[in-house]
């Protein structure tokens, strides 16, 4: 944590020192609106999964005569974790050349696979995929950027959002039963230091570099207006 916080440090001294060399060069943007569409990786949400467990559901002893006959005892375990490629879209509105506020919207899902476990009186167990888990994670936060540096056909900005995520967590059987359902919430942020574009004045493709709920690595189109 202490090497992505320097990291974040860093990035963001540089772009101060790169906004600073070149404030001679500075333009103001005709448009007030930005909306942008994007994709990421290593978000907050999936760490904190990868850092916590996901509600186990127990076999009742229901479910345990069913499948054996009541000569064997049954239990549920989850392998196969799949994660859904991060996606966000933003709207900022530009207060005054330098300074612009609105929100970013972000989403992913993870996925695995339910097996039902019975173990006999001898211990040998077969298992069988018996349904699914799925987590939806929807993330709201305004926020904040600051533009750096403005051109004609490039760009470098930071930007900074807090809010809260919804983590939705659905498991059920192959025939549609309900196993669990449920819904946290969770504070969650996006920290950009650093955010790159290129284009015109009203269509940029842009790279960015931080922490967060949309990624460290972040890349989008962006149409401003």
């Amino acid at each position: 944590m202490m090497n992505k916080f320097k990291l974040l440090l860093f990035l963001v001294g540089f772009s101060l020192f790169t906004a600073n060399a070149s404030a001679q060069k500075q333009i103001d943007y005709p448009t007030k609106h930005d909306v942008s569409v994007s994709i990421g990786g290593v978000t907050n949400t999936r760490f904190i999964n990868a850092m916590t467990e996901i509600t186990q559901v127990v076999a009742s002893a229901t479910i345990s005569s069913i499948v054996s006959g009541g000569n064997a005892t049954a239990y549920y375990s989850y392998k196969n974790k799949t994660w859904s490629v991060p996606v966000s879209a933003e709207y900022f509105y530009h207060v005054n050349r330098f300074l612009s506020v609105g929100a970013i919207g972000a989403f992913n899902c993870m996925k695995q696979d339910i097996y039902l476990n019975v173990k006999d009186k001898e211990g040998k167990t077969t298992s069988t995929k018996d349904g699914n888990l799925k987590q939806y994670n929807l993330s709201i936060l305004p926020a904040v950027k600051f533009d750096w540096l403005r051109r004609e056909h490039i760009g470098l900005y930071s930007k900074v959002g807090i809010g809260a995520s919804f983590m939705m967590e659905r498991q059920k059987e192959n025939d549609g039963d309900k196993l669990y359902s449920g819904t946290d919430v969770m504070f969650n942020f996006q920290v950009s230091a650093i955010g790159f574009e290129a284009g015109n004045l009203h269509i940029r493709g842009f790279a960015e570099l931080g922490l967060g709920e949309q990624g460290v690595a972040v890349v989008g189109l962006r149409y401003k207006f």
